[in-house]
């Protein structure tokens, strides 16, 4: 049997993980068609 646990993530982790995928998406060269952001 397989439990679920919830895991929490404080804003401030989650404004660094933006900046952090961010950064490996510049670094990739790669440019969307669209780019979307959620704030």
């Amino acid at each position: 049997m397989s439990s679920t646990a919830k895991t929490f993530v404080s804003p401030e982790n989650l404004l660094l993980d933006s900046f952090r995928l961010a950064g490996q998406v510049l670094e990739s060269n790669w440019l969307p068609d669209t780019l979307l952001a959620l704030w």
